[in-house]
Order: C-alpha cells, then sequence, then structure tokens
C-alpha cells in the first residue's frame, strides 16, 4: 500500500520509523555502535548529610548517589537541593564563626557537573573571595579534550554516564526516595527545569518534548496493560499527573523492509504519555561542563578510581574545612563505607546519522518514543550542534553483570525484534531475508 493510499484512508494513520532506512543511512553515511552500561543501584537513592564521618573527621559529607539510571532526569532539581544544603550549612559555620569551607565534589557524571554548576552559582556570584571548589573524578564528557586539552576522553570501560545514556527524562529505573514528599517535589522541579531547556538556546536543539507510546500487547506472558514503561508509576506516586495519559487510537502502518510501500499493523493496546522529554546525553554534559569550566570551577582528573577516604583528602584545601558532595555514580562504597552499589547492565545500539540525510518521515517521528516487549524502547535524539541524529535502541536490564564486553547475540537480538516490530517481517520468508541480511551488516560493523 503507497503513502498516497494511506493518507487517502485514513488521516489519523500512524506510521512507525522506517527503521530499515535509518540503519541504512546510519551504516552508509554516519555511524552504528554498539554501547553497554551498568546502571548502579543501592536501593531508594541517598540524599543527606553523613553523620559518623564527619563528625570523626571534621569533614562535612553530603551524600547524592544511588540514581542509578535516572541521574540524568533528577540532576537540574537535585543539584538545586545539594546547593540549599550547602548553603544553610555554611551559613551555620559562619553563625559559629568558621571561616568559609572548600567544596570537593566526587563524581563527574549528571549530579556532579549540575550541582557544581548550582553550588557555584548560590556561593560566588555575589561573593568577593569565592569559596574554591573542585570536581574530582577519573571520567568526564566526551569533547572534554576540546574544553580543556589536559585532560584525557573518556573511554567505554570507564561506565561514564553520558555515553552509555539513552537520554529519555523519565525517573523510572529506580525506587522513590524514602522521603516521599521530598521525592514528588525533586520530579516536578526536574520536569520543570527540563523543559525550560527544550526552550533555552542552545539545549533546545538537543532537548525536545515528545509523546512515549508504550505497547502493552506487546509484552509476553503479562498482564493486561501492565506498566513496564514505569511512568504510571511516578504519575501514581506523584498525583500531579506528570505524565498524562491517553489511549492512542490510530491505525498504525509499517514500512515495507524492501520497498516504500507501507503495509497495515494491529495492535489492541496502545498507550500515549505526554510531556516526556528527550536529550542527548553527550552534547547537554559537554555543554554544562563547559559552563563549569568557563566559570572557574577546578577540574581535576585522577588516573584510577578514587578508593580510599586518603586518597580524596589529596585534594581538600590545606588547614581548610572542606565540605564533601559524594556524587560518584557507584556510591564509593571503598571510600566512604556505604552500602555498596548493584550493577545492572544495560546494551543499547546506537544508529547515527547526519541530518541532511533525514526524509520527513523520520523527523515527524522523532518527536515519538517508543516501548514494547517489557524492557524494550527506543528513542530519538539530536545533538547540541544540530548535525546529527542518533536512533537509540534497547535494551536489557541485567541485575548483578559486571561485564562490559559486546555481545554479539544481544546486539542481534535487539535489532531484531525492533526490525520485527516496526516492519512486522515475522509473518513474510522474503522479509526475513532482508532482515536478517541488514542484521548482520551493523553486528558485522559493531563488532569489529
Amino acid at each position: 500500500m503507497s503513502m498516497k493510499t494511506v493518507a487517502r484512508e485514513q488521516e489519523s494513520a500512524f506510521i512507525m520509523p522506517n527503521l530499515a532506512e535509518m540503519i541504512v543511512l546510519a551504516l552508509d553515511h554516519g555511524e552504528v555502535n554498539a554501547i553497554t552500561g551498568q546502571r548502579h543501584f543501592t536501593g531508594p537513592p541517598i540524599l543527606q548529610w553523613e553523620k559518623d564521618l564527619s563528625s570523626k573527621r571534621q569533614t562535612s559529607i553530603f551524600h547524592a548517589y544511588g540514581f542509578g539510571g535516572s541521574g540524568l532526569t533528577l540532576a537540574p532539581s537535585v543539584a538545586e537541593y545539594i546547593a540549599s544544603q550547602v548553603e544553610l550549612q555554611i551559613h551555620n559555620d559562619h553563625r559559629r564563626n568558621e571561616d568559609s569551607p572548600g567544596i570537593v565534589i566526587l563524581g563527574a557524571g549528571y549530579i556532579g557537573i549540575f550541582a557544581a554548576l548550582e553550588i557555584n552559582h548560590r556561593l560566588n556570584h555575589s561573593r568577593e573571595h569565592k569559596i574554591p571548589i573542585r570536581v574530582v573524578a577519573q571520567a568526564y564528557p566526551k569533547g572534554i579534550t576540546e574544553i580543556n586539552p589536559d585532560k584525557t576522553e573518556p573511554v567505554w570501560k570507564d561506565n561514564y554516564s553520558s555515553m552509555t545514556a539513552g537520554g529519555w527524562v523519565m525517573p523510572v529505573s529506580i525506587e522513590p526516595l524514602k522521603n516521599r514528599k521530598l521525592w514528588c517535589e525533586l520530579v516536578q522541579r526536574a520536569q520543570t527545569l527540563w523543559h525550560s531547556y527544550t526552550r533555552t538556546p542552545p539545549l533546545n536543539t538537543a532537548t525536545h518534548i515528545t509523546q512515549s507510546l508504550v505497547f502493552y500487547d506487546q509484552l509476553s506472558n503479562a498482564a493486561p496493560l501492565e506498566d513496564k514503561s514505569g511512568i504510571r508509576t511516578v504519575n501514581a506516586e506523584c498525583p500531579s499527573d506528570l505524565y498524562p495519559e491517553h489511549s492512542f487510537k490510530s491505525r498504525f502502518y509499517g514500512w515495507d523492509i524492501s520497498d516504500d510501500n507501507v503495509n497495515p499493523l494491529h495492535f489492541d493496546q496502545v498507550v500515549a504519555f505526554d510531556n516526556v522529554i528527550q536529550t542527548d546525553t553527550v552534547s547537554v554534559l559537554q555543554y554544562m561542563t563547559q559552563q563549569l569550566s568557563a566559570e572557574g570551577v577546578e577540574l581535576i582528573q585522577t588516573e584510577a578510581m578514587i578508593d580510599s577516604f586518603e586518597q580524596l583528602q589529596h585534594f581538600f584545601g590545606k588547614n581548610q574545612k572542606t565540605i564533601v558532595i559524594n556524587a560518584s555514580g557507584h556510591g564509593a562504597h571503598s571510600v566512604f563505607h556505604n552500602k555498596p552499589s548493584t550493577p545492572v547492565r544495560g546494551d543499547l545500539v546506537v544508529l547515527r546519522i547526519p541530518t541532511e540525510q533525514l526524509t520527513d518521515p523520520m523527523k515527524e517521528v522523532s518527536h515519538y518514543g517508543f516501548w514494547a516487549g517489557g524492557c524494550h524502547y527506543v528513542f530519538l535524539r539530536y545533538s547540541l550542534d544540530g548535525k546529527w541524529m542518533e536512533v537509540v535502541l534497547g535494551g536489557t536490564f541485567i541485575k548483578d553483570d559486571h561485564d562490559l564486553m559486546k555481545r554479539p547475540e544481544t546486539i542481534q537480538h535487539i535489532v531484531t525484534f525492533w526490525l520485527d516490530f516496526f516492519h512486522h517481517t515475522s509473518t513474510d520468508e522474503d522479509s526475513h531475508a532482508e532482515r536478517d541480511a541488514l542484521v548482520n551488516r551493523v553486528l558485522n560493523t559493531v563488532t569489529m
């Protein structure tokens, strides 16, 4: 069935992404990468002052870790909360006639970078005598050498957050804080701040509002309308209904994998969630780090991961009280002797396509995200410079998996699943051959 025929028959028809064409464009004109990362979980996130170590060492320590796959989502509001706590601590110190402390932030992921920016804005913009702020980390964002040539670029084994995150701004991957009131305040404030980024150049290029479509009938052995995307959980926890839900009534069509025709697809239970934000993780964090460097915050890169408090003390100011912000993604168990984190492996296949190669339907479909089959998802994002669109195909959630090596069978499964889903190749033998040839091209590219 041609596109013109579809348009005549049903104005409300929804045309699925032409994933096969996107893969070919990425292979021929861009890049295809297989990415493996680990989300670190500790149960509910920790967002509080450390009492025992602080009193023993005359050092104030604030923990902000355990956000797993949602550090990106909550970084703006958590940064504000951290900064308010630090500001209050310094105010109390002044009341006791104590000198202003130095501030050391351990970790240069989303929480660490955003917190450093917010603390600097609150404490130093109107001060004649600046409070020194240092960020200490083994890995900094991709592109850090353009900001500071003395630094080194992160590599995949660093499991650095912006290189491995899908970039879907939704706090669905972690347990809520024990303080549910604070949790909802942070979620709602984060949503407000991310919305402001969608209207603020240049972040509005890399950050845009999407509608997420969840295909519940694609869940194998699952109860009807089971919520695997996690959006309903957030709406239930925080009654402000941040992500309005409504049934998505439309006729679906998928592109034939071998030509320009579209074919009807059938789904029984499709729900749309509005107000969801998609962002390019690398671009945004690189931009924020550039702002941080321009404001004079000291960025310190260590050769190896810090694994003791004594090592961290090397970066404290001499004869000066230090406030430490523990914003390490894994919680820095060996440094602070807190609860160790549990790694959860996540696999992605990312198609990187020059925007000049995009068709109008590809641009249109970037306003949507997709969930199907329980843990499978597709997000589409743009780089900050507007030169690239990335199609993020996921994924896996494998608990207690410390391995970051690429697994060909996992890559094959992810690409095959989404080709079958969008193109409905499972019922067509000729399409199987086209699909398998495309999957093999991807495998040969990412496993070389």
